[in-house]
C-alpha cells in the first residue's frame, strides 16, 4: 500500500503540474481550438505529461509486479481522462491522416510536438534527478537499461503486434466515450505488459520510447527506429487496413464523397 500511495501521489503532482499549461492554453487560444497554437501546446503538454511520469515511475525504483501493473493502468487511465483530447502518440496522428481527418501538414505538427514533449520530458527529469529533486524527492533513477530484450527485427514485429492489437480494439469501439476508451486502453496495455514487457515494454508510442530509451545504451539508433517508429506505424497502418476490409468505411467514404 506505501508504494501504491507514493505512485499515486507521484502521478498527482505531475498531472496537476501539467494543468496549469493547459489552463494558459484555453485563455490565449481559445477562439481557434484547433489552430496551429491550441495542437502545438496540447500535443506537447500531453507527451510530456505521459512521459514524464514515466519517468518518475521509472525513478522510484524497482517495484514489485502488482505494483507496477496497477501503476500502469491507473497512469494510463489519468491520462486518458486529462487529456482533453490531444493525441499524444504519433500512431495516431498517422491514422488520422490515413483516414483523411488530419491533413499532411496539421499531423505533422502534432507529430513533432509529441515528440518535443518526450524529449523535454527526458530533460526535465534527468534535471530533477541530477538535482536530487524527483517530485517527490524519492529514489533517483539508476543506470539507464534499454526496454529491447529481442533482435530489432523480432522486436519490430513485436511491437506492431502490440500496436495492432490496441488500435483494432479502438477503430471497433470508437463509439465509446473517452471515459471508457481509456479504460479500454488501460486495460489492454497493462495485459500487453504483463504478457510481453520483457521483450519489449511495449511501448506502442513512438515518442514514449524515444523518451523512455533511445538513450540508452543496448542498441544503435537506428535499431531503435526500426522497432519503436517503424513497428508501430505498421501496425496502426495495418490495423487501419483490415478495418476498412472489415466494416467498409472506404467504402461509405466514397458514396460520402460523391452524394
Amino acid at each position: 500500500m506505501g508504494e501504491l500511495a507514493v505512485l499515486v501521489l507521484v502521478l498527482g503532482v505531475t498531472v496537476l503540474g501539467c494543468q496549469a499549461p493547459r489552463g494558459v492554453s484555453r485563455l490565449v487560444g481559445g477562439s481557434d481550438p484547433r489552430g496551429l497554437y491550441s495542437d502545438v501546446v496540447s500535443e506537447l503538454v500531453a507527451s510530456l505529461q505521459v512521459c514524464l511520469c514515466c519517468h518518475e515511475l521509472r525513478g522510484l525504483g524497482p517495484l514489485s509486479p502488482p505494483t507496477l501493473l496497477v501503476a500502469i493502468y491507473v497512469l494510463t487511465v489519468t491520462h486518458g481522462v486529462t487529456s482533453e483530447g490531444a493525441l499524444t502518440n504519433p500512431c495516431s496522428a498517422l491514422e488520422g491522416f490515413l483516414r483523411g481527418r488530419l491533413g499532411p501538414g496539421r499531423a505533422a505538427v502534432k507529430m513533432l510536438s509529441q515528440l518535443a514533449g518526450a524529449g523535454l520530458a527526458r530533460a526535465l527529469a534527468d534535471l530533477l534527478w541530477s538535482l536530487d529533486l524527483t517530485l517527490l524527492g524519492h529514489v533517483a533513477a539508476g543506470p539507464c537499461h534499454s526496454a529491447l530484450g529481442l533482435g530489432p527485427v523480432s522486436g519490430a514485429v513485436t511491437e506492431m503486434a502490440c500496436t495492432l492489437a490496441i488500435y483494432t480494439l479502438l477503430l471497433h469501439c470508437q463509439a465509446w466515450t473517452p471515459h471508457h476508451k481509456a479504460h479500454l486502453v488501460a486495460a489492454t496495455i497493462t495485459f500487453l505488459v504483463f504478457i510481453v514487457g520483457h521483450l519489449t515494454g511495449p511501448m506502442v508510442n513512438p515518442a514514449l520510447a524515444y523518451s523512455m530509451t533511445f538513450h540508452c545504451p543496448g542498441a544503435s539508433f537506428s535499431e531503435y527506429c526500426l522497432v519503436y517508429w517503424l513497428g508501430p506505424f505498421m501496425g496502426v497502418a495495418t490495423a487501419l487496413m483490415l478495418f476498412r476490409v472489415t466494416s467498409g468505411e472506404r467504402r461509405t467514404q466514397q458514396r460520402e464523397k460523391f452524394d
